[in-house]
């Protein structure tokens, strides 16, 4: 799906941040950390079951995050980097009307000016770039999780997509939980919980890097039939590190932005078939996402 997209896209998001100065970089890229940072957080678990030692499962992890629309706009004050008379100046600006975010429209917005520093005349004002117009951010990932010793277990997981959006795209991380339960005699027969930590890195095209932490509790139950129920709570943190030369100045920015993904809670259910087992949840959070996974599984 992503791949066939691609070639709708004028810009990349890489081109398309390079166009914004630093104080607007920041409400211009959030939505997409926010995003990402959200889909990075699915799929980390289908069940609290843990492996046995070297029992394992290997598959696919699929998540979409539908971009809501209040994701791809914004409007404020800021301060602009404009160059006048052969020499960089900073004034305040704000945008007409609502801009696009990196996700919105493709079209560019006006800023108007505020003021300007005594004795400096501006001629004209950066315009703020439109978006790649992303109606939802799927992400997709091969996973695996052992069992290494008495209700813990490790998983790790990762991808990269050539050119995903005009950008290339990495992604790598692992995480640990353990299943507490399986040390309390006759519980694990009824239910399994279990807690989870798990941390991220994702590169995308030459101008990000970032990372997100998170933290869970979930639990889930093999009591039923071939089908499993499972749910979680849980906590996240997402940053984004921005680094690149503004087009309008020349100006070498580095800065890092946070997502709003913080908290999540999934709901979801597991369907067994012998060595097979197929997953879907909804999870809750700043932006709702949908994520689905298949999975050869040995306990």
């Amino acid at each position: 799906m992503i791949l066939s997209t691609n070639k709708v896209f004028a810009d990349s998001p890489s081109d398309l941040i390079k166009k914004v100065g630093k104080d607007i970089a920041v409400p211009y890229v959030q939505p997409l950390v926010t995003s990402i940072g959200t889909a990075m957080g699915g799929e980390l678990f289908h069940t609290a079951n843990a492996h046995e030692p070297l029992g394992f499962d290997i598959g696919i992890k699929v998540m979409i995050v539908p971009i809501p629309d209040e994701a791809k706009t914004f409007e404020g004050t800021f301060d602009v980097p404009v160059r006048s008379g052969g020499t960089d100046v900073t004034v305040k600006a704000k945008t007409k009307g609502k801009a696009q975010t990196v996700l919105g429209e493709n079209k560019e917005t006006d800023l108007e000016l505020v003021s300007a520093p005594s004795g400096v005349t501006v001629t004209s004002l950066p315009k703020i770039p439109g978006g790649i117009n992303l109606p939802l951010a799927p992400l997709g990932v091969l996973q695996a999780s052992v069992g290494i010793y008495k209700g813990t277990e490790i998983m790790v997981r990762g991808m990269f997509l050539p050119a995903v959006l005009k950008d290339d795209l990495i992604l790598a991380g692992g995480g640990i939980k353990w299943e507490f339960t399986d040390i309390i005699p006759g519980v694990s027969e009824f239910v399994n919980i279990a807690p989870q930590f798990a941390y991220q890195i994702l590169r995308l095209g030459e101008v990000v890097n970032g990372n997100t932490l998170s933290f869970n509790i979930h639990a889930s139950t093999d009591f039923i039939t071939v089908v499993s129920p499972y749910l979680g709570i849980g906590f996240e943190k997402t940053s984004f590190d921005l680094e690149y030369e503004f087009e309008g100045t020349g100006e070498n920015i580095q800065l890092s932005v946070d997502g709003e993904n913080s908290f999540r809670a999934a709901f979801g259910i597991a369907i067994r078939l012998a060595f097979i087992r197929l997953n879907f949840d909804y999870n809750i959070g700043k932006f709702s996402s949908f994520t689905g996974g298949l999975a050869v599984s040995i306990r």
